[in-house]
């Protein structure tokens, strides 16, 4: 199967539409279950990479599991003025970034963020991010339960990824 194959399909299969309704809830870094677990996405093994001095942004990575249709909608920290979804794809021998507006996640989808694909972009850095620090994530998700969820994330800062 080529590579373009293989992008086709994951795009396809992100692609699902998803339902609103209306809750909240919190979950952490470490996969607890929030209020719902049936019906909320969850996050496990959230890390972010220390960045230089004066770099201006920095990335998160983690996995996002969800047991219903979902859609991350919206990121936010205090650590950065905006979060984006960033996608990396192989075009002509050449890898390229680009901003995803949103995250689909199918029903009992699991959707890995890791170095070299899809990640979390923190654009605008106020500061270094140090390792040993912890930054926290506020993620907003959409399913076919429930809308405007909210993920509480605190995510360990680190120089490398955890094993």
């Amino acid at each position: 199967m080529n590579k373009t194959m293989v992008m086709t399909i994951f795009w396809l299969l992100l692609g699902t539409a998803v339902q609103s309704a209306t809750a909240a809830s919190t979950n952490n870094a470490t996969g607890a279950s929030a209020a719902s677990s049936t019906s909320m996405p969850t996050v496990t093994g959230a890390w972010a990479r220390a960045t230089a001095p004066g770099q201006m942004v920095g990335a998160v990575y983690m996995t996002i599991a969800s047991p219903v249709g979902a859609r991350l909608q919206k990121i936010e920290t205090s650590a950065a003025k905006m979060v984006e979804v960033h996608a990396m794809e192989h075009q002509n021998g050449i890898m390229r970034m680009r901003a995803v507006p949103s995250l689909h996640l199918a029903a009992g989808a699991t959707v890995d963020l890791a170095p070299g694909g899809m990640h979390l972009m923190l654009m605008g850095l106020k500061q270094p991010l140090k390792a040993g620090d912890t930054l926290q994530l506020t993620m907003t998700f959409t399913t076919d339960k429930l809308a405007a969820n909210t993920l509480v994330v605190d995510v360990p800062i680190r120089t490398t990824k955890p094993q």
